[in-house]
């Protein structure tokens, strides 16, 4: 038996050594977090497909036949949503799927031709447009959750959001992008407890955020929140999950020019972008037409 100080012995403690350095390198995170492997480099296509995922394609296909339909591009993102694990991305499918029948989109798909979701995009709740992006590569979404009043509306029009908001990212957005996931500006001005949906479906809605849809969420900056912000974020310990806790940060608006380039930074948040509710409507019916054209 080998003794430290020994030749035996120093030769295993260096290559316990190399093992380590080696998993280290295995352990590596890269910026998204997705396997060096997947990572999509200035020579690759954006919207490549990677070959050992068209492999992990054909095994999700091969566990749910009912998944023909889909296009290997959304299977992807749902690989990439669950970092290439393929039971967590058929646990992630399940439940995206059975959620989807649930509310009957599966059938009919959430459009702005539907009153009540053209409604919620009409509040300026959400402000969003295609190749809008974070400096780090990440999708950007704009949230003004004052403007949500949980007693005017059905939970079911946040989901008809969610659903169609999936397809929308999937068919405007490259697999590049949707790789590197999305960041949410959330700003609290205005907020307060008459904002608060803590209704049994309301704290449903909130937890399948993150465990229903396949949006890799993968910053938060939380604004303008005061006192009731602290209280929020307390509660939400509760709901969400640690990894989206840890991914929180709250600020002001000058810390997002951190994040984010003028380009694409908000006006009121002393940025260039300038885009009104009603323009992004109009952009969001003119993809719904291009979309369905010969259908």
């Amino acid at each position: 038996m080998a003794t430290p100080g020994t030749p035996n012995g120093n030769k295993k403690d260096k290559e316990k050594e190399k093992e380590k350095e080696k998993d280290k390198e295995k352990e590596k995170e890269t910026f998204n977090q997705l396997d060096e492997k997947f990572q999509v480099l200035d020579h690759h296509d954006p919207e490549i497909i990677f070959p050992e995922e068209y492999e992990m394609i054909k095994e999700l296909r091969a566990q749910r036949p009912e998944l023909e339909k889909e296009t290997d591009k959304f299977l992807c993102v749902f690989l990439c949503a669950r970092r290439h694990n393929i039971p967590d991305t058929i646990k992630l499918l399940d439940k995206y799927t059975k959620k989807r029948k649930e509310f009957g989109f599966d059938v009919n798909p959430p459009s702005l031709k539907d009153e009540a979701l053209r409604k919620h995009f009409e509040t300026g709740i959400m402000i969003q447009h295609k190749g809008a992006q974070d400096k780090f590569g990440r999708m950007l979404n704009y949230v003004n959750v004052s403007k949500d009043k949980p007693k005017d509306r059905p939970i079911s029009t946040l989901y008809a959001y969610t659903f169609w908001d999936t397809n929308y990212q999937i068919q405007t957005e490259t697999l590049k992008t949707l790789r590197n996931g999305c960041i949410m500006v959330i700003d609290f001005k205005g907020f307060g407890i008459g904002n608060v949906d803590l209704s049994s479906k309301g704290i449903e809605f909130s937890k399948a955020l993150s465990g229903v849809f396949p949006r890799r969420i993968r910053k938060v900056y939380l604004l303008n929140g005061g006192w009731l912000l602290k209280l929020i974020t307390q509660a939400a310990t509760l709901l969400l999950s640690k990894k989206l806790i840890d991914r929180m940060e709250i600020g002001d608006a000058s810390g997002l020019k951190n994040y984010i380039d003028d380009e694409w930074l908000l006006t009121c948040y002393g940025g260039k972008w300038d885009l009104s509710v009603k323009e992004m409507i109009e952009s969001f019916e003119k993809h719904e037409s291009e979309t369905t054209k010969g259908l």
